[in-house]
């Protein structure tokens, strides 16, 4: 598969061969680090690129579908969030607000749940706004102490340089990006923007009463306290089944739209980016990975859902166990997650640091994954995230020195066994960091380097979601052939490992025109994956 990188526009000709080609009449789409771009194709040789949407005064008309990364337009940034936190009695208004009255319609027939009564949407000037928003995020002393930990911890982990501010940037991230938000407390919508309703205002609408739909359904302080406080599954990963759900809406609340509506909405997002770029400019990769994971990885695990039963199986799994982080690189184990390991103990001179959080001891798989990323190659990685099976972790102080002592078991002992090997290769590339292999699975030691501490590479780190992301949409789109979840799990997992496939997923070209090599071992993928669920782990 020939390829180039993104061109500023779509091209008269191939940059290849030379030879005339076709203006561009398919979707475009927003791409993770890279912006809204679309396809094109030599019918001559054969060869594939990638360009830049441009927004023309005089152009086709284009379909256009937002898909699973329009919620962090540049960096993981949020379209829409859930504030959870209740304690104030709710005032509901007796009907809905006549301009919202369509969207609400609308999301009950999408999602296939009914609203028990409206509530208020409240249309703010985008300095109120964000005055809200910075007030509903709770204590900030309590917000910056938690940063400064959760810094050094990152650090321990190789990702987070010692220059880094980990409460700015969360705040960057959280004041460009927010177009609307739920609050659970008080039972109100509240959206940046007192003119006009716009095309991109009804679309976050719809992914926000989505929330509504199911806080008022399932009550998502409830379920969220069950995830925190749960030995197996964590909140992340239950909030990416929330964001994810409500971006499955969103994006068929976009497909609805009549054909000038949608380019009008792909038409704001472009204008959206350079604010959206300068207020995050500074914001490393890695923090917009962490933060945003749920909203990344949630579309794609939902949709893989909802094509093995519909709504009902999204659902059973927002109501269901809380799930791990695992589903990010396995959408089938929503019901598979596995209590931790027992935290590891401490010697006398090690000191434990108070826990912030009841998830303090969890070491989750998508952590795991970034750490890896950020020092080793990108398929090693991967394919140790397919390998891991659950971890937990302890934070304590030695020498003066913040540190981690993380217990991590594999899928199977074959697996630990890889697991202790890859650490073995990530521990040579940090100053105060050792593994061992244990009669149960992997023990690891990392302490904060301090100021040898340095930011993981921006585009290493887009490129280990995009690929992640990606093998999860790959799932989605053969659980809709359709395949059993396992099935498409497995034979996802077994293609993204041969460069052709990944590089498919991280130039943009996607797999709508395999080549011959590629249908092959598509065919050879299924033949193992149906003989051993489990091919490809290592």
């Amino acid at each position: 598969m020939q390829t180039v990188p993104p061109t500023a526009g779509p091209l008269a000709a191939c940059p290849h061969c030379g030879a005339r080609v076709a203006k561009p009449t398919g979707p475009v789409r927003f791409e993770y680090g890279v912006g809204v771009v679309g396809n094109q194709r030599c019918d001559k040789c054969g060869a594939n690129w990638r360009y830049q949407w441009q927004d023309r005064k005089t152009r086709r008309r284009r379909g256009f579908l937002f898909p699973a990364f329009v919620v962090l337009l540049v960096a993981a940034i949020v379209v829409g969030a859930v504030a959870l936190a209740s304690s104030r009695e709710p005032d509901y208004p007796t009907a809905w607000n006549a301009r919202i009255r369509p969207i609400a319609t609308r999301v009950e027939t999408l999602r296939g749940l009914s609203f028990q009564h409206p509530v208020k949407v409240n249309f703010l000037a985008p300095s109120e706004f964000e005055s809200r928003l910075a007030a509903d995020t709770g204590d900030a002393a309590d917000r910056r102490r938690q940063a400064e930990r959760t810094a050094a911890l990152m650090r321990t982990m190789g990702l987070l340089g010692a220059d880094v501010d980990l409460t700015r940037a969360e705040n960057a991230i959280r004041a460009a990006g927010t177009l609307a938000y739920y609050d659970d407390d008080t039972k109100q919508v509240y959206v940046r923007g007192t003119g006009p309703l716009t095309v991109d205002q009804r679309v976050a609408l719809a992914h926000e009463l989505t929330h509504v739909l199911q806080d008022q359904v399932y009550d998502l302080n409830k379920l969220s306290r069950r995830a925190r406080e749960s030995d197996s599954g964590s909140l992340d990963a239950f909030e990416a089944l929330v964001e994810g759900d409500a971006t499955r809406v969103q994006d068929l609340y976009v497909a609805g739209l009549p054909p000038a509506e949608r380019d009008d909405y792909a038409r704001r997002a472009l204008a959206a980016q350079p604010a959206t770029q300068e207020r995050t400019a500074d914001v490393p990769a890695v923090v917009s990975a962490a933060f945003g994971a749920p909203h990344v990885f949630g579309e794609p695990v939902t949709q893989v859902l909802a094509a093995e039963g519909g709504n009902a199986s999204v659902d059973a799994a927002i109501d269901g166990p809380p799930p791990s982080t695992r589903i990010y690189f396995d959408p089938g184990a929503v019901k598979q997650a596995k209590p931790i390991p027992p935290v590891p103990d401490l010697d006398d001179d090690e000191q434990r640091l108070p826990a912030l959080d009841d998830r303090d001891d969890h070491f989750d798989n998508f952590t795991f994954y970034l750490m890896l990323a950020a020092k080793l190659d990108l398929p090693t990685a991967l394919r140790a995230a397919d390998a891991f099976s659950t971890g937990s972790q302890v934070a304590y102080t030695s020498g003066g020195r913040t540190c981690l002592r993380a217990a991590i078991n594999g899928v199977t002992r074959a697996s630990s066994r890889y697991l202790y090997d890859v650490l073995g290769r990530w521990t040579a590339t940090m100053p105060h960091a050792g593994v061992s292999f244990t009669a149960t699975g992997v023990l690891l030691n990392s302490c904060d380097p301090g100021d040898r501490a340095t930011t993981p590479d921006n585009a290493r780190i887009q490129r280990a979601v995009r690929v992640a992301a990606g093998r999860d949409e790959l799932v989605g789109a053969l659980a809709r052939q359709p395949l059993p979840i396992g099935l498409a799990v497995c034979a996802a997992r077994v293609l993204v490992q041969q460069p052709e496939f990944r590089d498919a997923i991280l130039d943009g070209t996607g797999f709508d025109r395999p080549t011959p090599a590629m249908v092959q071992a598509s065919a050879d993928a299924g033949q193992a994956c149906r003989a051993d669920p489990k091919t490809g782990v290592p």
